[in-house]
């Protein structure tokens, strides 16, 4: 789902792209951390849909309920 924001802002983000800022040496570190998020992103999803199809998304309303409340009061706090 967040494939179409990402892709957006990546166009908006080209025309402040420079090509000196990546150096050569940078490259391969930044290959293995695309693949590590695409990754973790795959199995994240594999969860997240194993979880609805399970019909054990109580526990998970229960939990973005109490972290949706905390950050809201915190906002106010701060």
């Amino acid at each position: 789902m967040s494939i179409p924001a990402v892709l957006g802002a990546v166009v908006l983000e080209l025309k402040d792209f420079q090509a000196d800022i990546i150096v050569k040496e940078d490259v391969p570190g930044c290959i293995i951390a695309t693949v590590v998020a695409a990754v973790a992103g795959y199995f994240s999803i594999c969860f997240m849909m194993a979880l609805v199809r399970g019909k054990g998304y109580k526990y998970f309303a229960i939990y973005c309920v109490i972290a949706g409340g905390i950050a809201v009061g915190y906002n106010f706090l701060v």
